[in-house]
C-alpha cells in the first residue's frame, strides 16, 4: 500500500502526463471541505468525502489516485 506523499507524488505525474498527451484536465468546487470534481476531458466525477468529521484528506488523495490509474470516482459521466 502507498503512503500519501507517494500517491500525491504519483497523482501529479499523471496530470502532467496526461495533460502532456492532450486531455484537458481541471478542477471544480464539490461539496467543499475534502471533495472535490475532477473533468478530464468531457468526463467528470468526483473524489473524496464532504464533511470535516466524514472526510479526510487521505481519503481526498485515495479517491483522485484511483480515478487518474484505473479505480472508480464517486461517478463517471460523459458531459
Amino acid at each position: 500500500m502507498l503512503d500519501r506523499e507517494t500517491k500525491a507524488d504519483a497523482i501529479l505525474r499523471a496530470i502532467r502526463d496526461r495533460c502532456n498527451e492532450g486531455s484537458i484536465i481541471t478542477f471544480e468546487k464539490d461539496w467543499g471541505d475534502n471533495t472535490l470534481t475532477i473533468n478530464i476531458d468531457k468526463s467528470h466525477t468526483h473524489v473524496g468525502i464532504p464533511g470535516k468529521d466524514d472526510g479526510s484528506l487521505d481519503q481526498l488523495v485515495d479517491n483522485l489516485y484511483n480515478v487518474l490509474y484505473g479505480g472508480p470516482g464517486l461517478s463517471w459521466v460523459q458531459t
